[in-house]
């Protein structure tokens, strides 16, 4: 999310950022840098005669750097606190604390065969591990009726 010292930015339909405080439209040349970032830039005029350049840089201009994800990042932002949303991070919440018991219990940091068939059989074998541990923790245990017994005794 972009930073902005004196207030938010729009987004605008010309593919600009317009600023609140003064309303004059940042542009990108469009570039990727470092394959990740798009620069938004107002001309250095309109950026000396802005009364809030102090308060928003010290350079000659302002510079804007916004990630290229950032409108999906923008989209998942708005749908935090949304029902399905829950929904979905609690089951993302399931499948990533396997994940963690598979590295953390069973060293499965890396993987230790070669090529996308030795990794899918590792895999299987890791899934298969921890799916074994799982059934016998159901399996072995007494039922819920004979252990409350037990402690009555």
């Amino acid at each position: 999310m972009p930073i902005s010292p004196h207030g938010p930015l729009v987004h605008t339909s010309q593919g600009h950022w317009r600023e609140n405080a003064n309303g004059k439209p940042l542009r990108t040349s469009g570039t990727i840098h470092d394959g990740r970032v798009r620069n938004y830039l107002p001309r250095a005029r309109e950026c000396r005669v802005c009364n809030l350049k102090e308060r928003c840089t010290r350079a000659p201009f302002r510079k804007i750097v916004r990630d290229i994800n950032e409108d999906a990042r923008d989209y998942a932002r708005s749908l935090k606190g949304t029902p399905e949303f829950e929904q979905s991070r609690n089951e993302r919440k399931k499948v990533e604390m396997c994940f963690a018991h598979l590295k953390i219990n069973h060293r499965f940091e890396r993987m230790r065969l070669r090529g996308l068939t030795g990794a899918r059989d590792e895999f299987h074998l890791a899934a298969i591990v921890q799916n074994l541990k799982t059934l016998a923790n159901y399996v072995w245990r007494p039922p819920p009726d004979k252990q409350a017994a037990a402690c009555v005794t």
